[in-house]
This record gives structure tokens, sequence and C-alpha cells, in this order.
């Protein structure tokens, strides 16, 4: 049975030998760095992301706008920290779509086998035959732009691999010797998953949660720079890059910036996941 002492601990050792790993704690920091710009943005950013002066035009970086201006004289820096906002709003929702979709769809193929189980994973064979961003594309020129399409558009193209993933883990745990002991003891189905086999799972689950922000933030930056995604003048990294693309050639800074944070919290969260699946090995355990 699973013992509240016990999975403290663990937890406690997963989130020690995190901080460990120096390169995933400089990531995990950087993320927070970002999450602190997207909540405190009003404040710390000196225009509002739509003020537009046409006299500041084109402006390269400088005292007064740190990152430049755009076409229409809006502040870079302002747009870029809403921006921050806008990615990581469709990369955590996104995600918890994902989550509400797969983990219930790989527990009932997991746990149930059978018929359940093949029923599941033909419907993962079809979605799976649909490459994710095409297939978010075909939803967003159904739906049309807008950031709760957006989440819709990834959400519901981004569960199959967290179905599969839950369903390996509840294939392998569904015979364990703590999962015969609650059956024993009459507990049912619902109990079962959801005392027993989901929270002995959680951990591949949260390294999967991790890994797939990134690629949530770059499905929406990508639908943002076809013109499908965030509308203006809400601002969105990929639709920047989009829009001042002719121009990029004579005025770096408005491509620059915009691709940077995109890289840059891509690869923070690649190395949060990195650095979460080695703190959370069971095989690191000593």
């Amino acid at each position: 049975m699973n013992h509240q002492p016990g999975r403290s601990s663990l937890w406690r050792d997963a989130a020690r030998r995190f901080m460990k790993n120096k390169l995933s704690a400089v990531a995990a920091a950087a993320i927070l760095l970002m999450m602190l710009l997207a909540v405190f943005a009003p404040w710390v950013t000196p225009y509002h992301y739509s003020e537009a002066n046409f006299d500041d035009a084109w402006q390269f970086p400088s005292w007064k706008h740190p990152m430049g201006t755009d076409s229409i004289g809006r502040d870079y820096f302002s747009r870029i920290a809403y921006g921050t906002r806008i990615s990581l709003i469709v990369g955590f929702a996104a995600q918890l779509i994902s989550l509400l979709i797969g983990v219930p769809l790989g527990a009932i193929a997991g746990y149930k086998g059978g018929r359940a189980d093949y029923l599941v994973m033909r419907l993962v064979d079809v979605m799976s035959v649909f490459p994710t961003l095409l297939f978010a594309i075909l939803i967003m020129a159904w739906l049309g732009s807008g950031l709760i399409n957006v989440l819709i558009a990834i959400g519901v193209t981004g569960w199959v691999g967290v179905c599969r993933l839950v369903r390996a883990q509840f294939l392998s745990l569904r015979e364990s010797d703590f999962v015969r002991a609650a059956h024993s003891m009459g507990a049912d189905s619902v109990h079962i998953v959801v005392r027993h086999l989901l929270p002995n799972a959680l951990s591949p689950i949260i390294v999967g949660l991790a890994m797939g922000i990134p690629g949530a933030i770059f499905a929406e930056a990508g639908l943002s720079f076809l013109g499908l995604g965030i509308n203006p003048p809400t601002p969105s990294w990929g639709q920047m890059v989009s829009t001042h693309l002719p121009n990029v050639i004579y005025y770096w800074h408005l491509a620059l910036f915009p691709v940077f944070m995109i890289a840059l919290i891509m690869l923070g969260f690649s190395l949060v996941g990195d650095g979460l699946r080695d703190a959370l090995d069971p095989r690191m355990n000593e």
C-alpha cells in the first residue's frame, strides 16, 4: 500500500537531486523569471503593448526602448513581455487539456485492457496518422483564430503521447502486489486507479508534462506565424516574427528578440524536463 511519509520523503529526495543538476536548476530559475515577467508585465513594462507612437517607429534598441520599436512605434520590450504571458498560458493550458483527455483514456486502456484497450489504441493510431501541426492548422481553419481556439487545437492534438504514457504505466502496475492487495480488500476500480495506480504513475506524467510544454509553445508560435493563432494587437512571438519578416534585413531586432525568447523558453523547459526525469527516476533512489 502507499504510505504518505514515504511518498513525502520520495519527493524531497527528488527535489534535492533536481537541485544538484545545475543546468536544470538554472533553467528552472530562468523559467521562473519569465513567469514573473508575464505576471507583472503591466508593472514592469514602460508602455502598453498596443500603444503606438508613429514618431518612434522603426527605432533600434535604446535606453528609451530597450528592444526598439516596431513599424508603428510600439515598444518592443512591452510586446515581448506580454507575448511571454501568451506563450506560458498556451504551454500550460494546452498541456492541461491534453492531460484531461489523455490520462483517463490511458488509464482505461491500461487498467481494463481487452476491448477497451483495443478501442483506445485504435483511436490513438488514427490520431497518430495526422501530423500534429497540420491537424492543429485544420482545426484553426475551422474554428478561426483566437486564444481559446489555439488552446483547443493544441490540446486535442497533443493528448496521444500522454495516453500512451499512462497506458504503459498502468499496464506495468496493474499486476503489482499492492493492486492485488487492494483487490482482495474489496476496493473498486475507481479507488484502485485514483488511490494506487495514478499516484505511482505520477512521476513520468510530470516529466511528460514538462517535456510537452515547449512543443505546445512552439505550435502556438507556428500557428501565429501563419496568421491562424493569436489575434492582433495581442502580441505573440510567432506573430511578431511573421509581421516583420520582410523588414528583418534592415531592422534585425524585430526578429531577433522574439526568436530568442522562443528558443530560450523551449530550451528552459526541455532542460527542466531532463532534470525532472533524472530526479524522479526510481533507479536513482538509494
